[in-house]
């Protein structure tokens, strides 16, 4: 007790400020483990009439619509709830969903479909929570590997696209099995299902953001929203998708593809525009400090360090990130912008060439993205 009134204490609450409240607090905690079965049979209940993502509970409703087979697996996903291993836990929960989409989506049965439906979307969200555990976590080559297959694999259940379907396809076939033995020509072959998932990447955001911004800047305008929330809306529900954490796996594993690839010195996130992107030389430590800019001329920007949550300053025609191991993905804001806006967006890694850049300060340069590098013309 004394810790507890000692940490109280530290943070300025006393036991008279606790006992001049609306609700007053005059007793000191004590433990009482005999009543917890009763508060979490009182939170199932709770749940049971609330909430509609329980996974447990949505178990529980699906249940009696489905087999032996499925009870099966259902079980042995509520039995890892803590296993430490996420990836292992996220192909449990595609198992599941595996099972229910090929089985039990019965149109007949409009009971049944619900709780299938409701289970299915549970699930979804439940491998984009396990994989966004461990987003900033070092899991390893392999395992980044075997998490995009996982992934994919969901993604192909939740949405039906061709593309989706084919990049699947050959990141089981080519990719899982090539990423055993990562050799110069195996990697350039790893390289080329990578790039073909960023354009996917990049056709989702143009897709999301035809069917829903028009419509969100319409309603957003009459609810009176706030301009930022507005503004954001459509990028902000793909980065509630799996899309997004795909996006975050390709770039933890792209540097290491690119070395053993042998490839080029650029990482060309934003093509910008298809004949050329002009404009003069500044360099900025930080994109940060000059998003809400207002250039007088077109302008090329090298920039030391992006977060990925940064705007596309106006008048900006091309933004070049030095030689950093910290880029942002596909899906950052700071990309969704340049594209959006036709501005290039592109990591230069060899030092030289960083260095030759900075030499042009205040020079006019046409930027142009051809074969993966960009051609610089003074």
């Amino acid at each position: 007790m004394s810790k507890y009134w000692e940490v109280l204490s530290a943070n300025n609450i006393t036991s008279e400020r606790l006992a001049s409240y609306e609700r007053k607090i005059t007793t000191e905690p004590w433990h009482k483990p005999e009543a917890i079965p009763d508060f979490e049979n009182y939170l199932a209940i709770l749940k049971r009439m609330h909430s509609s993502d329980d996974l447990n509970l949505l178990i529980g409703e699906a249940k009696g619509h489905v087999g032996g087979d499925t009870h099966s697996l259902m079980h042995d996903l509520q039995a890892n709830f803590k296993d430490h291993d996420c990836v292992r836990q996220m192909d449990r929960a595609l198992a599941l969903r595996s099972n229910l989409c090929q089985h039990h989506y019965d149109r007949h049965n409009a009971q049944k479909l619900k709780d299938v439906c409701f289970l299915d979307l549970a699930l979804e969200a439940y491998v984009r929570k396990l994989s966004e555990k461990i987003m900033h976590i070092d899991i390893g080559f392999d395992n980044y590997v075997r998490e995009v297959a996982i992934i994919l694999n969901n993604l192909c259940l939740s949405y039906q696209w061709e593309e989706l379907k084919y990049c699947r396809d050959d990141w089981a076939v080519l990719v899982q099995t090539l990423a055993k033995n990562l050799n110069e020509d195996n990697a350039r072959k790893v390289k080329s299902v990578i790039d073909r998932l960023k354009q996917l990447l990049a056709e989702v955001n143009e897709v999301i953001e035809n069917a829903l911004q028009s419509k969100a800047e319409m309603m957003g305008t009459a609810f009176k929203c706030d301009d930022f929330a507005v503004k954001l809306f459509s990028e902000e529900v793909l980065r509630g998708t799996l899309f997004f954490s795909l996006s975050m796996i390709l770039k933890k594993i792209d540097p290491h593809v690119r070395k053993c690839a042998h490839l080029g010195d650029w990482l060309i996130i934003s093509a910008g525009r298809s004949h050329g992107s002009r404009g003069y030389v500044e360099n900025v430590p930080k994109l940060y400090d000059v998003m809400h800019k207002t250039y007088e001329q077109r302008t090329i920007l090298l920039v030391d360090k992006i977060t990925g949550e940064e705007e596309v300053p106006s008048n900006v025609q091309a933004i070049i990130l030095l030689n950093s191991s910290d880029y942002p993905d596909v899906l950052a804001h700071v990309s969704v912008r340049a594209r959006n806006l036709k501005v290039l967006l592109a990591v230069l890694f060899d030092d030289r060439q960083c260095q030759d850049l900075k030499n042009l300060l205040g020079k006019h340069l046409v930027l142009k993205a051809e074969n993966n590098m960009i051609t610089i013309q003074e």
